[in-house]
């Protein structure tokens, strides 16, 4: 099927107009909302096609259900006696520090003065809160939004490495997590506050920089352990030497609801293939060891990708013409599998990622419908031996 041909000028312009709508659609779709499908899909794509990287030197502790019910206790949070307990095992087994995604705003005496001799032995604990955020109205209208961080009690405060809020934001609607938050509204967050006590933060980086996280595989990515495996009861065992320099990461595991009943498993590139949700506590260790070894992902600069979209377009179009009809489907299969290696170059080597779906879904398809429509036609050349009437007559 093509177009009906009307001499070469018009298929000149056909070309040049059909391709400047392909370049149009395409720069529109990588900077408006419109092609945020498409730009997630970019994202997690190459995760997908990279096989796991296991060694982060960051662990993640679940106090599970299991762990608890055998030390007696009810409810989550744990009563700070066993927290306390945790953290002297930490410290003996050489844990480099130790970061709780857990809220201790509330005071508790006695269990307090024991938890903060805990931490303050061990000299590395980063604690936690999250911002709260009140509505005050004004009479019948509706009033301005207040967030307020409300700090760990006062004696673990001042016993603590650091205190700094847990922030997993930049949710869409099945709870995906893609952007790092590591400050906000002035306050540098948890995760921030780890890798520089950690000593391993690049120089020069800055907490209000845009970061994506570099998740390392499907969750279990990260070294996981149970609470029970470091107090070592029930017959489980740590292996020796197992937490020597590492950064623990210690919150609770999913089959523990916690006092508030708010959600803490999130979607991660994986999860869009049939993988599970993971723990925020994951989520954070993943974010802070992205910092500590540097490897965040940036995203590409939207006059960059317009750029690039808008050459591709041109230049697979003027290729899929030249290749013609026959050479076409070989064509465009070359001109995808070239694009996918570049964006997993890019993001693997680079820690550069782009909405590069764009231009392989939606443009290049478009590029073989209108090198389909309006082919480049081979030239024929006309022989006429008639003698009369001359040349004029013979044409």
């Amino acid at each position: 099927m093509m177009l009906s041909y009307r001499g070469a000028k018009l298929q000149h312009r056909r070309w040049i107009v059909g391709g400047a709508a392909i370049v149009v659609i395409g720069i529109a779709l990588t900077t408006t909302p419109l092609g945020d499908w498409f730009a997630t899909l970019s994202y997690d794509v190459p995760f997908l096609l990279r096989g796991s990287i296991v060694d982060t030197n960051v662990v993640v502790l679940l106090e599970d259900r299991a762990s608890l019910v055998a030390l007696g206790e009810k409810s989550w949070p744990p009563s700070r006696s066993v927290q306390a307990r945790l953290v002297e095992r930490l410290r003996e087994e050489g844990a480099k520090l130790v970061v709780f995604d857990t809220l201790f705003r509330s005071e508790r005496p006695g269990e307090d003065e024991i938890f903060a001799a805990a931490i303050k032995r061990h000299g590395n604990v980063i604690l936690a809160c999250v911002p709260e955020v009140s509505v005050h109205a004004v009479g019948a209208l509706p009033g301005a939004q207040f967030a307020e961080f409300k700090p760990p009690t006062d004696v673990l405060r001042t016993n603590a490495a650091g205190w700094g809020p847990l922030l997993v934001r930049n949710m869409n609607n099945s709870y995906g997590v893609r952007k790092m938050t590591t400050a906000w509204r002035g306050m540098n967050a948890a995760i921030w506050l780890t890798a520089q006590r950690a000593g391993d933060l690049p120089a020069g980086a800055k907490p209000d920089a845009e970061r994506w996280i570099n998740f390392y595989g499907a969750p279990p990515a990260l070294d996981r352990l149970r609470l029970g495996e470091v107090l070592q009861f029930e017959g489980r065992r740590l292996p020796p030497g197992f937490l020597r320099g590492k950064i623990v990461f210690v919150g609770f595991d999913p089959s523990v609801t916690p006092a508030s009943g708010a959600r803490d498993l999130f979607a991660t590139p994986y999860t869009r293939f049939g993988h599970d949700f993971a723990p925020g506590v994951e989520v954070l260790a993943n974010a802070c060891a992205n910092l500590v070894r540097g490897d965040w992902l940036r995203r590409m600069a939207l006059p960059l990708q317009c750029l690039l979209v808008a050459a591709f377009g041109i230049g697979s179009l003027a290729l899929l013409i030249a290749l013609g009809t026959r050479r076409l489907i070989f064509g465009a299969a070359i001109l995808f599998m070239l694009l996918l290696a570049v964006a997993l170059l890019l993001q693997w080597q680079f820690g550069l990622w782009w909405n590069w779906l764009v231009p392989a879904l939606i443009e290049l398809p478009l590029d073989a419908l209108l090198a389909v429509l309006c082919p480049c036609l081979p030239r024929v050349a006309f022989i006429s031996y008639r003698r009369e009437g001359g040349e004029s007559f013979a044409l």
